[in-house]
Parts: C-alpha cells; structure tokens; sequence
C-alpha cells in the first residue's frame, strides 16, 4: 500500500509512471480462429428433408440466398464441421424447384471428425502429428445441424462413406409424389396411361427444353422405373386423396410437370389407352382430347424439337457474330443503324 501511495503522489507531482503491459482483451475480430488442422476429416452421407414452400428452390442460385442448400451450407460453415466450400465438395443427389418439397434427400460433404479410428477418417497434409487430437467419439453431426438449421430443414441421419462418394453421380433413382384429390379424373384410365411411360425412352416432349447452349445437345432418354396412382385414404368421393408416384434415373426440366399434365387432362374423359402419346414416336403427338386448351398446350410441347432448337439458336449465334465484328471494325460506318433497335 505504502509503495502504491508513493507512486500516486510520484503521478501527482508531474512525474511519469511506467507503463504496466497487461494482457490485451480480444474483440470479436480479433478472437483467435478456429484450427481445422488439428481435426482429421472423412466423407459422409446426410439424409435430410425440408418443406419447400418457403424456399427459391433445393440448390444455391446467383440471385438469391433463399435456398435449402444454401442454409445447411451456412450451418456446416457456422458450426465448424467444414473448412471451406471448396474443401466440403457438397454434391446432393438431386434437385427440386421453387416450392418443392423433399423428405428423403442425400448430400454428400467432407467434414471434420474427432474419431481418429472412424471409418474413413483421413488427416489433411498441413495436419502437425504435434497438434493433433485423439479423440474416438464421433461428432453428432445431426444433432449439431438440427441445432442451428431452419425448422423446416431438418438432418436426419448421417452414414460414413468412401473418399471420392459423390451423391449426385450415385444414385441409383430418384422418385417423385404428387398428391391430388380424385374430382371427376379416371383414375383406372390414368393409370393404363401411365403404365406406357415405364421404360426406357426419349422424354423431349415431356419436359422444357433449356435453351442453355452447353445442355442443348444432352440426351433427353431416361429410364422410368415405376408410375403408381394408388389412395392415400379410404375416403370415397371426389375429394378421396390419391398419390402419384413416379421413380425413374433421373428428371428433366418440368418433366414430371409435364407429364401429371397430360396424365390428369387427356384422362378426364376416361379415354382408351390408344390415345396416349407413343414416346416412341415422339413427332405424331397425341389424338385430341376434347379440351382446345389442352389440345393447345399439347401442340406446344409436340412443336419444341431438340434439332430444330438447335438449328435456330446455331444461326443466332453466327448472326451475332458477324454483327460483332462489323461493329468492332474501325473503318465500319455505325450511322447506318443501331444495334439493339
């Protein structure tokens, strides 16, 4: 005490005081960042479901941040469980639309793990033998997504799997519900309709041609495995719930759209099966179904042709690039017209 009153009155006469160096209080910011490289990695399978209504769509878009794969690629990143984007290689096996819903999704990503002896576990090369864990009780990846995600996204489960497992290339089928009230449709006649589309075939007039240069040339064939109608409840009457199911390799743009359309439309009148579309032979379109709108609509789809698409847009392009060149000419005389009037 004596020697603190000293040096207070030391300060009172004008004299300096040294400066005691004590420990600095770290900010937020200045708080020390999270070393991934004491933690080995491994890949795993997440079983996720998610109601769709609120959402852009399942995956990432440039104009807009309202995706289900951008929340569960923000909880990997906030609950520490991956490095970087770049380094979770994320790969879902498929892809749903605006409003979509999905109850048995897969994702695959690399992670962090704590359990050194864990199936797959691997260290990452800038890992010191110095600073690492050893730990043998696994992260509870679920319960720590479920803990920061949305409520209507939620993990269900996860599985460890091979280093190169890719969630997308994988998967063996993908299968669509669609429910819907019975109203006057014919569900006997939907059906026999149905029954033709199981097989292997070109699905160009079921689904929306992307007009994207790189995907204008992809193959349209696809292999459809199961289409069932069957109830969902005993209720009889028109307002009896039924489901469509639909499991194929994979989906085209709006293909199911299209085809629920066409199934639920031409059926209303309780046709024969001869009247639905042969995919087979994809330019004689269908017989008409009493219905100028839907006629109308068929038309549309039956007129949008991969080749012909192509042959437009290839002329497009080698239009735009004469003009491109005309306009990039020096001694080219730009007062005879404007480009993009």
């Amino acid at each position: 005490m004596d020697q603190l009153s000293n040096e207070l009155a030391s300060n009172s006469n004008g004299n300096t005081v040294d400066t005691v160096n004590y420990s600095p209080v770290l900010t937020k910011k200045q708080k020390k960042e999270f070393d991934f490289t004491r933690y080995p990695r491994r890949r795993i399978a997440l079983m996720f479901l998610y109601l769709g209504w609120s959402y852009d769509g399942l995956v990432t878009q440039e104009n807009t941040k309202n995706t289900i794969e951008g929340a569960i690629l923000e909880a990997l990143e906030k609950t520490k469980l991956i490095e970087s984007r770049e380094v979770a290689m994320w790969s879902r096996c498929g892809r749903t639309d605006k409003g979509v819903s999905g109850f048995r999704q897969i994702g695959s990503v690399t992670v962090r793990s704590t359990d050194i002896s864990g199936e797959g576990v691997y260290w990452p090369e800038t890992s010191s033998e110095s600073n690492r864990i050893c730990t043998t009780a696994e992260l509870p990846y679920d319960r720590i997504l479920n803990h920061v995600l949305p409520s209507d996204i939620r993990v269900l489960a996860w599985s460890p799997a091979k280093a190169d497992f890719n969630a997308r290339f994988e998967c063996t089928s993908r299968a669509y519900i669609y429910l819907f009230p019975k109203g006057r449709l014919n569900i006997e006649a939907m059906q026999l309709a149905a029954n033709l589309l199981v097989g292997h075939h070109d699905f160009r007039n079921f689904c929306v041609i992307d007009m994207n240069n790189a995907r204008l040339n992809s193959s349209y064939e696809r292999d459809l495995y199961e289409v069932q109608i069957s109830p969902v409840n005993s209720e009889s009457g028109p307002y009896q719930m039924f489901q469509l199911k639909i499991r194929s390799s994979g989906f085209l743009w709006h293909q199911i759209r299209c085809i629920v359309a066409v199934l639920m439309t031409s059926k209303q009148t309780g046709e024969k099966e001869e009247a639905f579309l042969s995919l087979n032979e994809v330019p004689t379109g269908i017989k008409p179904t009493g219905s100028q709108a839907v006629d109308d609509a068929v038309r549309v789809l039956r007129l949008v042709n991969t080749s012909r698409l192509h042959e437009l847009q290839t002329q497009i392009n080698e239009c735009m690039s004469e003009l491109q060149e005309i306009t990039a000419n020096p001694k080219a005389d730009l007062s005879t017209g404007r480009v993009g009037h």
